[in-house]
């Protein structure tokens, strides 16, 4: 993404639909002199359905200036899988955290009712992202987010000491206030992150779905 883009992303699931969804290749967002690049993903879920959303991680180059809209309402009986993934930079090329800001903003509905609001503005030049309360030393962070009527604190717990057994990683999972479990990570490698989230994935998979994760195969 450059300078000025705006990307729009529009899913809805018909009653009983299931759908995995993932981008192409990491979201890339590069240097820009002035604005700022957006996105917006609206996903509306219909009765019974099952969405299932795992893009490549983004990753913010120096300079880089991104704001994110997601906005989900469910339908009764519906479940919904989020995954996300936050580089710091091109780490290959030294650029870690060296981005303006990053900001994203979340809201889950169920049935009109908001459940789910989270707001979330990253600003390394302005303030040091290692700082205590921000990364503390992790570079790379992810989420995972759950909804569905199944989950139970049961689940919640059973994730969060998944997450305690993974070295050079430290992350939590917890109950938001209806219908859902929010995992977050952070890490000191991509690799760590991502097998920590997709373990998460397949244990929530076989116990709300009853099967695996499904086998992606990218080029």
């Amino acid at each position: 993404m450059v300078q000025g883009d705006r990307l729009y992303l529009k899913v809805t699931l018909e009653p009983g639909a299931q759908a995995f969804i993932t981008s192409q290749a990491a979201t890339k967002i590069y240097r820009m002199e002035n604005g700022h690049a957006a996105t917006t993903d609206y996903f509306e879920l219909g009765e019974g359905s099952f969405l299932e959303y795992f893009p490549d991680p983004i990753i913010p180059f120096s300079g880089a200036r991104y704001c994110s809209e997601i906005e989900v309402k469910l339908g009764k009986e519906s479940t919904l899988f989020f995954y996300e993934m936050l580089f710091p930079g091109r780490a290959a090329k030294g650029e870690i955290f060296q981005y303006d800001f990053y900001r994203r903003r979340t809201r889950v509905f169920y049935q009109k009712e908001i459940i789910y609001y989270d707001f979330f503005d990253l600003r390394p030049r302005e303030n040091n992202p290692y700082a205590l309360g921000l990364f503390e030393g992790y570079p790379y962070y992810g989420q995972l987010l759950i909804f569905s009527n199944q989950v139970s604190k049961n689940l919640s717990d059973h994730l969060h000491y998944l997450l305690q057994d993974t070295p050079g990683l430290i992350g939590s999972a917890t109950l938001t206030n209806k219908y859902g479990i929010n995992v977050h990570a952070l890490s000191l490698n991509s690799i760590q992150l991502a097998r920590a989230l997709t373990n998460c994935w397949d244990l929530v998979r076989r116990k709300l779905v009853g099967k695996p994760i499904p086998k992606i195969r990218k080029y």
